[in-house]
């Protein structure tokens, strides 16, 4: 991304209020092929001068590539305004309650400087202070997994209260993932179906012949299915996070080990307002590791109860019960297997696999598109967190139900 420094340092200065003087020594993009799909993002290394001597400092600038990406893949728009919205006046009042209230010790986001124009923002460096991404090809261990949705938890619940306070009005969001134009994105989810179906009925083995032939029916009601989810009204709503996958969390670990102790969460081009469900199970579909989703309800519970802790320690005593989670997962199920079949391929390929970056000049053919996209369906380590998505369906009466 190239841009002129001196809106970068113009944002700076103002942001640290106390006359410091800033430089940039280095710009460098930090966004690779393989692990970022909406975003450029470069690093901004500065020299700042103070009065005792100079120090140095990095920023992020992130620049949207969402609406492009939308437009171009499923013809249907999402304006970077929703994050510019989230990180100039959503995220400040939620960080006044972390102030207010002790729901976690430290804000769940890096803290934005400012921004340079209507699809360029300014953050802080969180990998400057120790921050990474879990493994997004194998996904999340169980420690990962669990802070993860445990801190979704405390991110809903603060919604509630913004909302609850007349401090969030609800009618600035949208209800769900792409603004809910879902005939806008019928070729994406058809294809998607039709693609994974045409696979596996070669590469799985006849075990899988009762799935295989429900798997087929889906590709026509999926749409129908997503709408039904959508159009029905839930009890429990937050302003959901919208993209909750594993490179979206950044993790601190704890010195010389794979234990997490601190997690923060960016990118909420796609935030809106609807069931927490949708957070969850696009967070189950996508992040976690073939041995966490064996335990997705003890995560589930983990989240019911850092979700009712935290509501009642804000002052909000009614809570929905662990029951009561479990239904709406239940309802929403669909959504789901709509995450693992459409988004967990693209984002959690390899290099090799992923589509290409559409803001390079990088010219792929057809063929190559379908080799990819096949390949992406047959990977182990997604066929194995796939099956078990299927054998739930399966086995909870979801595709019995749906696919008459």
């Amino acid at each position: 991304m190239l841009m002129d420094p001196l809106p970068v340092v113009q944002t700076v200065q103002k942001y640290l209020q106390d006359g410091s003087r800033v430089s940039i020594s280095e710009t460098k993009s930090v966004v690779s092929d393989d692990n970022n799909y909406a975003s450029d993002m470069t690093r901004i290394s500065l020299m700042i001068k103070t009065n005792d001597g100079y120090k140095t400092y990095s920023v992020i600038v992130k620049e949207s590539l969402l609406d492009r990406i939308v437009t171009e893949a499923v013809q249907v728009s999402v304006h970077f305004s929703t994050e510019l919205k989230m990180y100039s006046e959503i995220l400040p009042m939620m960080e006044n309650l972390v102030h207010e209230f002790p729901v976690h010790q430290d804000t769940l986001w890096p803290h934005c400087l400012g921004h340079l124009d209507s699809t360029k923002i300014v953050l802080e460096d969180l990998k400057e202070l120790g921050y990474r991404n879990a493994n997004r090809e194998t996904g999340m261990d169980y420690d990962e997994a669990s802070m993860a949705i445990k801190n979704l938890a405390r991110f809903h619940a603060m919604s509630v209260i913004l909302i609850e306070r007349g401090m969030l009005n609800t009618n600035d969001f949208s209800r769900f993932v792409f603004g809910g134009d879902f005939e806008a994105i019928n070729d994406l989810i058809v294809n998607s179906f039709k693609s994974l179906h045409h696979v596996i009925c070669t590469a799985w083995s006849d075990e899988w012949r009762d799935i295989i032939d429900r798997l087929g029916k889906l590709s026509e009601i999926a749409v129908d299915q997503l709408k039904e989810i959508r159009n029905c009204e839930t009890a429990f709503k937050v302003l959901n996070h919208g993209d909750p996958w594993v490179n979206n969390m950044m993790f601190k670990y704890s010195n010389g080990s794979t234990k997490p102790e601190s997690v923060k969460f960016v990118d909420f081009q796609l935030s809106h307002y609807d069931s927490f469900a949708f957070d969850l199970h696009y967070f189950l579909s996508t992040s976690v590791s073939y041995e966490v989703l064996f335990v997705s309800d003890r995560l589930i519970l983990e989240y019911t109860e850092t979700l009712g802790k935290c509501l009642r320690n804000m002052g909000h005593l009614e809570v929905p019960s662990f029951n009561e989670i479990m239904n709406e997962m239940k309802r929403t199920e669909f959504f789901g297997l709509f995450a693992a079949i459409t988004v967990a391929p693209v984002v959690c390929a390899p290099s090799q696999y992923a589509p290409p970056k559409l803001n390079t000049n990088t010219e792929i053919s057809v063929e190559e598109m379908d080799l990819r996209k096949n390949a992406r369906y047959t990977l182990p380590e997604y066929t194995r967190r796939l099956q078990i998505l299927l054998r739930r369906a399966q086995h909870g009466g979801l595709l019995q139900r749906i696919c008459k």
